[in-house]
């Protein structure tokens, strides 16, 4: 089982995590992550095999809605409207699983890059490895 960490902490119930909306929204909810990236097809290829999101819906001529175990991922490219300067990829995306050693087999298999492997707080195994455009991915072991 995978579990989505969102690596913003813990947020009080009735807090919005989109900070205009802080006092607007009645409850927690995820955001939106937008990685970008020049190739959208290949990148939402990468989050479908390796990490089991499903492609909700292509998104115009330049890009996919994927949900990723509860976090809505839009890939896309940059795009010409937008005026602010865009960037490519994105920090990392954290997610705890119970299935620590079969994905990173998995990972090894298809030769994904393995940044580290170490262990955390609480002695909790970790995995981080890089996804397209350099996005870091980071597996956090469940203990029962």
């Amino acid at each position: 089982m995978l579990v989505l960490q969102v690596a913003l902490g813990n947020v009080p119930r009735g807090v919005c995590l989109d900070p205009r909306l802080r006092y607007k929204c009645p409850s927690p909810r995820l955001p939106v992550e937008l990685p970008k990236t020049c190739d959208p097809e290949k990148t939402a290829q990468f989050y479908v095999e390796t990490l089991g999101a499903k492609i909700v819906r292509k998104a115009g001529t330049n890009g996919y809605r994927l949900d990723l175990h509860g976090l809505s991922l839009n890939v896309t490219t940059f795009l010409e409207s937008q005026t602010r300067e865009q960037k490519y990829g994105m920090e990392h995306i954290a997610i705890d699983t119970d299935e620590l050693d079969n994905l990173v087999e998995k990972l090894k298999a298809q030769d994904i890059h393995i940044l580290e492997q170490t262990t955390i707080s609480g002695g909790r195994r970790v995995c981080f490895l890089e996804g397209p455009d350099g996005v870091q991915l980071e597996f956090i072991e469940m203990k029962s």
